[in-house]
C-alpha cells in the first residue's frame, strides 16, 4: 500500500515538475533568441548544410561557450551564433568548435564538415 502512495506521489510530482521545467527551459531559449537578434549583439550566421544535424551543431556551440538559436530563412536551416567576445575574435573559435562536432548524416554515416563558412564570408 505504502508503495502504491509513493508511485502515486512520484507522479503527481512529475505531472507539476515537467510542465514548469519545459517552460522555463522555453523562457530561455526565447530570451537568448531575443539578445542575438538585437542590432548591438555579435552574432555569425552559419547555414546548415543538408544532412547535418543542426541540433548537434548547437548542442556543441553551447558546450564551448556560444548562445546560439535556430535562425531559418527561406526554408533555409541557418544558426545564429552569438560571440561574447566579438565577431572578430570569435570566428575562429566557432568555426572549430563547427568543424569537430561529431555528426551523423541522415543515413548513418559519420558527416564531417571541413570548410566552414559563415554567412558574411560570402
Amino acid at each position: 500500500m505504502i508503495i502504491v502512495l509513493f508511485l502515486v506521489a512520484g507522479v503527481v510530482v512529475l505531472l507539476v515538475a515537467l510542465p514548469l521545467i519545459l517552460r522555463s527551459a522555453m523562457r530561455q531559449v526565447e530570451e537568448t533568441d531575443a539578445e542575438l537578434h538585437t542590432p548591438a549583439a555579435e552574432t555569425l550566421c552559419y547555414a546548415i548544410p543538408n544532412g547535418q544535424d543542426p541540433v548537434v551543431v548547437m548542442t556543441a556551440l553551447h558546450h564551448a561557450g556560444y548562445p546560439a538559436v535556430s535562425d531559418p530563412v527561406d526554408g533555409d536551416q541557418r544558426l545564429l551564433i552569438g560571440c561574447p567576445g566579438g565577431r572578430k575574435s570569435e570566428r575562429a573559435g566557432v568555426r572549430a568548435v563547427i568543424e569537430h562536432a561529431h555528426t551523423t548524416g541522415i543515413e548513418g554515416a559519420d558527416l564531417r564538415v571541413e570548410h566552414v563558412r559563415f554567412e558574411d564570408e560570402g
